[in-house]
């Protein structure tokens, strides 16, 4: 019986798919964005300064002084080296700034596409700074639900030993492949190995391996490939 069920051909016609998104406006979603730094520079600082932060860090941006290396190295920090959990609410709302300074900036030059995916990340560090600032604020739920947090976001030794390495050892210039990185750090990665050997692969040539895919496809790793440590980096004040 199935073959006497006509079967369509995969629709070409676009305008299925775009009709889908046809009350999503670019614009909403920025006045969106906007309307949740109000409120949390509000809160946090008691005052809403959103437009001037925007335009301090757009300038900041046109002149190279915040860029892809200093965004890699607030991620590095706030996720790696940051314990203070207001001091992570903190940089995640620095960051939400920067997306959605970017995503206007886009916008007004019609680059839509581009100011989507800003748009995206900026959304991502809202939320986070919503959760870290709910947990701050309800302390009680926050202990609660910690134990089971605390397993899902637990970083591997061996992921954050690459990581550290990665920084570590980085050449001023930064790496130019994963195999320079990997080349650099493995010795330094083979020594940590007896104590923690469940956690490192026994053979050279399988680490090696692992360090390079890990450089490919895991972000975290990704992002301290591309960052570079600076002791007196000096940070877009909010």
């Amino acid at each position: 019986m199935l073959e006497d069920i006509p079967t369509e051909e995969p629709s070409t016609n676009m305008e299925k798919f775009t009709d889908l998104l046809h009350d999503i406006k670019i614009d909403g979603k920025i006045d969106n964005l906007l309307s949740h730094l109000d409120h949390l520079n509000k809160e946090l600082f008691g005052e809403n300064n959103t437009n001037t932060q925007l335009q301090h860090i757009a300038y900041k941006i046109d002149s190279g002084e915040i860029d892809k290396t200093y965004i890699s190295d607030q991620y590095f920090h706030m996720n790696f080296k940051v314990k203070d959990q207001k001091t992570k609410l903190i940089r995640s709302l620095l960051l939400a700034h920067i997306y959605t300074s970017t995503a206007i900036q886009l916008k007004k030059n019609n680059r839509l596409m581009m100011a989507w995916n800003a748009i995206s990340e900026a959304s991502k560090y809202i939320g986070a700074c919503n959760a870290i600032y709910e947990a701050l604020a309800n302390p009680k739920t926050n202990r609660a639900s910690k134990g089971g947090k605390a397993n899902a976001k637990k970083i591997s030794d061996f992921k954050e030993s690459v990581i550290e390495a990665l920084h570590i050892f980085k050449p001023k210039k930064g790496w130019s492949s994963s195999s320079m990185a990997t080349d650099k750090i493995i010795d330094h990665l083979i020594k940590l190995s007896p104590p923690r050997k469940d956690n490192h692969p026994e053979d050279r040539s399988d680490l090696i391996a692992k360090v390079r895919n890990m450089i490919v496809d895991d972000r975290d790793v990704q992002m301290a490939f591309t960052a570079s440590i600076r002791q007196d980096q000096k940070h877009v004040p909010l």
